[in-house]
């Protein structure tokens, strides 16, 4: 994150926020009197949010030309959202394993009850009578509790994702910079080993392919941001760091599923026009949260890419500095929904075919 360490004297907060806050009964990461060596903060939240609502709803197709199919359902996606508006939202794209285009509109509601009356209100992203020679739809849904989302960002104001919609950032947190700090972030793992349960499957309804939920399935979605960086150390970072990530991210994509991973997609964000801006995120679904931070901490992959950031991640301007940021969620199986409509056997948690 920030390189930046916290000032001296500096108290540090907890990144579970203080009406979260429980009795422990699962080990933290970090020894006591543990002080990162640099600085980062989270989203806080009124205490009233409880449940919200992370929905991606994807188009997939071959080439560069969007199908009418394709655009014509983008476009209806924030026709008259009304009073039950999503609160945030990300367009990004990328090129599948397949080698289709995928098109992600991904909408953040801070209410389940305003995302159910918003979806309630227009035909289902998966209906079929959407079905279209050479396009897919996709609709992957997750509503997660409060105490089972955590936000990290670069010190700063800005932020991304739901905390985008309705947080606004914390002081320096003490849960960052170990290996492990992701899961001491989350609320419910003060009192919960996270440990999964059950089986993914797939069912069919009709046309539509459901995945059936997996108990505390594991989301990522990590980004970087390079806008603000000076023309010499952008140019640092999409030559030397940003290919050892998207090696990472390809490996993920294409052979994760040795290690856990079910999906991975590396995307692009894009602007209100539809053209790519200087962010990117990698977004994994993953069987168990243990085996992301086996990943993280220790593949080769993950390691090539920590040390080919470090030198942007540690420069002594702070002008020159990327931007970080990370939102990982763990869901119990009622708070998850996939659905898939005439997508590719590898599209998202379709990928549960090769665990």
């Amino acid at each position: 994150m920030s390189q930046t360490p916290p000032a001296p004297g500096t108290e540090l907060e907890s990144a579970i926020a203080e009406h979260l806050q429980r009795e422990r009964t699962q080990p933290v990461g970090h020894p006591d009197g543990y002080v990162p060596r640099v600085a980062a903060i989270s989203a806080r939240f009124d205490p009233a949010l409880t449940q919200v609502a992370m929905a991606y709803f994807g188009v997939q197709f071959r080439g560069d030309e969007i199908p009418s199919a394709a655009s014509d359902a983008l476009r209806e996606l924030d026709a008259d959202p009304g009073e039950h508006a999503p609160v945030h939202a990300i367009n990004a794209q990328y090129v599948d394993e397949a080698g289709f285009t995928n098109l992600v509109a991904i909408r953040y509601w801070a209410d389940v009850t305003a995302y159910d009356a918003w979806k309630a209100a227009r035909p289902a992203w998966t209906d079929p009578s959407r079905a279209s020679d050479g396009v897919g739809f996709f609709s992957e849904v997750i509503t997660p509790s409060a105490d089972r989302f955590e936000t990290v960002f670069s010190e700063g104001d800005e932020l991304e994702g739901i905390g985008a919609g309705v947080g606004w950032p914390s002081g320096p947190i003490r849960e960052h910079g170990y290996w492990g700090s992701a899961r001491d972030r989350f609320a419910v793992s003060q009192t919960d080993s996270l440990e999964p349960s059950g089986d993914l499957q797939i069912e069919r309804d009709g046309d539509v392919l459901v995945v059936a939920p997996l108990g505390n399935l594991a989301l990522i979605q990590s980004g970087q941001d390079w806008s603000g960086m000076p023309q010499d150390r952008q140019r640092v970072y999409l030559e030397e760091a940003e290919p050892a990530l998207r090696v990472a991210m390809d490996y993920l994509r294409d052979d994760g599923a040795e290690i856990g991973c079910i999906a991975n997609r590396y995307m692009t964000v894009l602007d209100r026009d539809g053209q790519p801006r200087q962010r990117r995120f990698g977004l994994s679904w993953w069987r168990d949260l243990r085996e992301l931070e086996k990943w993280a901490a220790g593949h080769p992959t993950h390691v090539a890419v920590f040390k080919a950031a470090m030198p942007v991640m540690m420069d002594p301007d702070p002008n020159a500095r990327i931007w970080l940021y990370h939102e990982v969620s763990v869901v119990p199986a009622d708070q998850q929904e996939f659905r898939y409509l005439n997508c590719h056997d590898r599209t998202g948690m379709l990928g549960v075919t090769r665990l």
